[in-house]
């Protein structure tokens, strides 16, 4: 069963890490205590001024799926670093799940390609970083478009600061640049 289209498995039977790739309120608030916790939830709420119904609602899942742990300080986060259906899930991944909160072409982009399209995009990170990948070829190396493979860098690039603090992200598998199109008439 392909996580492709989201919430097709019930929480009783998901892996943290394919849990993370279908909520992103969860990654939100996952990648947010990642980068700045041990914190509360009221603060977490204060910082990134979401209801404090639905950050109390995030971080009780992330919890029950054991992705935080509760100390004296608030609730603390290990990294996570597990492979659902070829795609590596780490902090950074959560991040860019968590994207789609406020972009609209993000939201549209998953619902096309499916969540794993967009957590793939985390791989090449390191070669757009480095300018040997551009945004457009994005698209080709994850098979969705050139127009999607933008959405997806821009993605990666409104988290920039969380994949620079992903310890995993150096041992994700590098994808291939496609080749140059022959020019033609």
């Amino acid at each position: 069963m392909s996580l492709g289209n989201a919430d097709l498995r019930s929480d009783r039977t998901r892996s943290p890490a394919a849990f993370l790739l279908d909520e992103p309120d969860a990654c939100h608030a996952y990648a947010w205590l990642f980068r700045h916790g041990p914190a509360t939830v009221a603060t977490y709420v204060e910082a990134v001024g979401q209801n404090e119904r639905q950050a109390r609602f995030a971080v009780d899942r992330l919890h029950a799926h054991g992705l935080v742990h509760e100390t004296g300080e608030g609730y603390e986060t290990e990294p996570i670093h597990d492979v659902v259906e070829g795609v590596h899930v780490t902090p950074g991944v959560a991040a860019v799940m968590a994207v789609q909160l406020e972009n609209y072409a993000v939201r549209k982009l998953v619902r096309r390609h499916g969540a794993l399209a967009l957590a793939q995009a985390v791989k090449c990170w390191p070669q757009i970083q480095a300018g040997t990948l551009r945004s457009r070829d994005v698209g080709a190396v994850l098979g969705i478009g050139q127009h999607d493979g933008v959405t997806a860098t821009n993605a990666l690039r409104a988290v920039e600061e969380y994949l620079a603090i992903d310890p995993a992200i150096e041992d994700l598998p590098r994808p291939e640049k496609p080749a140059a199109r022959e020019r033609g008439h």
